[in-house]
């Protein structure tokens, strides 16, 4: 009988305290901040972000990184209206399209990765690159050749952006995507994998874990994760820009090292989708705090560098009392 692996996640009930602390402080500076809309709204800003962090957490479970989401999601909305604008294409084709387009930006940020033979963090910073530049290359531009938004028209993909009643489209699939990201983390093998690869990739290839295969899902995942994010971005702006996820990479990278992911090399167990999605509302809860206090818009991005920060001394406490306890147990 085969003997599961097991790491419980006791760095993510952190990020909750302090997201009962920050409802507690801004409670009492806005009396809007608790109310119910408010929530939902906060639910709304999240759910692209966290949508992405859930994607990533595949690949960072495996010991990998990605860089290359907010381009990804970027390249792959203008690649949207395109289809819609220029070619006139269904609603339901387009969406067709840009899952595939999503799949194979995984696809080639992996091949740069391992035919490059260098690390996936200095690749996709290269790729990232990339996906900006193709995302300006096919952008729509007025009759001096300089770069332009475009509205889209088609009500069906605008629908997409609203939702049922008070709750939105894009945060049911959030919900939808966590758990059933959580259970093919938990509960089937290809999870076991990535958290096998991710706590020592040289123990799992001799067990006989196809590394390559293993770790191509995990970013062709990422790259769906992507498309889905950006169908529904672009649905709600309702327009083609060329700023569209301009640092989206930063907020799914900080969502899941704030939702408890490992940055020092041990303990890949800790990353997970769910910590994706506490990691969105975290900083979600952060920014509209921030704003309902009529603190200055720049103060959003020092807390979120701070958040950062204390969850990275956190994994590294946690991995110095793994590894005194490691020594004691010798």
């Amino acid at each position: 009988m085969k003997k599961r692996i097991r790491i419980k996640n006791y760095k993510i009930f952190i990020p909750m305290v302090m997201m009962l602390l920050m409802g507690m402080f801004f409670s009492t500076r806005s009396d809007f901040f608790l109310s119910g809309s408010n929530f939902i709204n906060i639910l709304r800003e999240a759910s692209v972000t966290g949508i992405v962090a859930c994607g990533l957490s595949f690949v960072m479970m495996a010991g990998d990184v990605d860089l290359s989401t907010g381009a990804v999601v970027g390249f792959l909305g203008m690649l949207s209206a395109n289809f819609m604008i220029r070619f006139g294409l269904p609603v339901i084709l387009v969406i067709l399209l840009v899952f595939i387009a999503g799949i194979l930006c995984g696809i080639f940020n992996f091949f740069i990765i391992e035919k490059l033979g260098l690390s996936a963090f200095i690749c996709t910073i290269a790729t990232k690159n990339i996906f900006r530049g193709l995302q300006l290359v096919i952008a729509f531009r007025d009759n001096y050749n300089e770069v332009t938004t475009v509205s889209l028209k088609n009500p069906g993909f605008l629908m997409l952006g609203k939702g049922i009643g008070s709750l939105y489209y894009v945060t049911i699939a959030f919900v939808v995507l966590v758990v059933v990201s959580l259970v093919i983390q938990k509960k089937t093998k290809l999870g076991l994998h990535l958290l096998a690869l991710g706590s020592n990739r040289g123990a799992a290839v001799m067990s006989g874990i196809n590394a390559k295969k293993t770790r191509l899902t995990a970013f062709c995942i990422s790259g769906a994760m992507c498309a889905v994010a950006s169908i529904f971005l672009v649905s709600r702006v309702g327009a083609a820009t060329a700023e569209l996820a301009t640092g989206l990479e930063f907020d799914a990278m900080a969502s899941v090292i704030i939702g408890g992911a490992a940055m020092m090399g041990i303990g890949s167990g800790d990353t997970s989708a769910l910590g994706g999605m506490v990691g969105a509302l975290f900083l979600e809860m952060l920014i509209n705090g921030i704003y309902k206090i009529n603190m200055p818009a720049a103060y959003q991005i020092v807390f979120k560098g701070l958040a950062l920060i204390v969850m990275i001394l956190v994994d590294a406490l946690f991995v110095f009392l793994k590894g005194r306890r490691a020594k004691a147990a010798q």
